[in-house]
């Protein structure tokens, strides 16, 4: 369930598709964190940062009987700004939670200068063109998915 946004740049007349929000797939990602499977977060994350992930769910897992993981994941996806380029992405926002209340969140680097990303804060139509960077962005169609 979530968000449509679709924009066109009037400059280049790039079209983007934005969808945000969850989806059903997300109970099923749950449940298989809560068994220790860990494969979704590896494909959304670098190597380096699986490997940080890694270590922290085994050292929580430490006098746990098997089986038992205390190991929880909140995602989202939502629009991400880059604030040197003035653009938007979408990403999944995955905050990772421990049992003994450790948490991990999930760091973006824009695709275009490598920047860090954050979570975007203005309307979309104020952000750049990702193309030509123009900033003649207009939404052409806002919806809801289920």
């Amino acid at each position: 369930m979530g968000q449509l946004l679709n924009t066109i740049c009037q400059e280049c007349l790039n079209e983007k598709n934005h969808v945000l929000g969850i989806g059903q797939s997300s109970l099923e990602i749950s449940m298989n964190l809560l068994k220790g499977d860990l494969s979704w977060i590896e494909k959304q994350v670098s190597k380096s940062t699986f490997e940080k992930i890694k270590l922290l769910e085994k050292n929580n897992q430490k006098d746990k009987p098997p089986g038992l993981r205390g190991l929880s994941c909140d995602f989202y996806a939502k629009l991400f700004e880059c604030k040197s380029c003035n653009t938007v992405e979408v990403h999944n926002d995955i905050v990772i939670r421990l049992d003994n209340d450790e948490t991990f969140q999930v760091k973006w680097n824009c695709g275009e200068c490598n920047g860090l990303l954050c979570i975007a804060e203005k309307p979309i139509n104020e952000y750049a063109c990702s193309e030509c960077g123009s900033t003649l962005l207009k939404v052409i169609g806002e919806g809801v998915w289920d």
